[in-house]
């Protein structure tokens, strides 16, 4: 198992959530994005972080994969629209770690997620009228 088969198992399992509003889960190597993806629904970049390999028993390793799963969203309109999609943004990013913790991945049951915790929010400014909402999620899976 790699880091690449556990990444892919995570957008997997991302598409398949019921969110509080619609989202598109892909892979990268890192969290960025083209302002014309996020035209549509939230993005969901999911990008390696770190691994470990701990020694757990005699010949043997306990490796634990670190992810990060960044939500991206153009907020656009008023401020009471934006801060409403700020909000909603927020809640799927905290639903989709929820929904993650202490579970094992579908198409992967041996890796069991032992944290997931949304750990950054950032508010880019790109024009007065165009912002970019991200809130990342910081998970680490260990395989059994």
């Amino acid at each position: 198992m790699t880091v690449l088969d556990i990444l892919d198992a995570l957008v997997n399992e991302i598409d398949a959530m019921t969110l509080p509003a619609p989202v598109v889960a892909q892979t990268t190597l890192l969290p960025r994005y083209r302002l014309e993806e996020l035209s549509g629904p939230a993005l969901a970049t999911v990008t390696p972080q770190e691994i470990t390999l701990n020694p757990s028993h005699r010949g043997g390793h306990d490796p634990r994969y670190r992810v990060a799963i960044s939500i991206q969203r153009k907020l656009q309109g008023p401020n009471d629209v934006i801060q409403d999609d700020m909000r909603e943004s927020l809640e799927i990013a905290e639903a989709i770690a929820q929904a993650l913790y202490q579970k094992p991945l579908a198409t992967l049951p041996r890796a069991i997620c032992r944290e997931a915790s949304v750990s950054d929010i950032a508010i880019d400014d790109l024009t007065p009228q165009t912002l970019v909402f991200m809130a990342t999620i910081a998970a680490e899976y260990q395989i059994t």
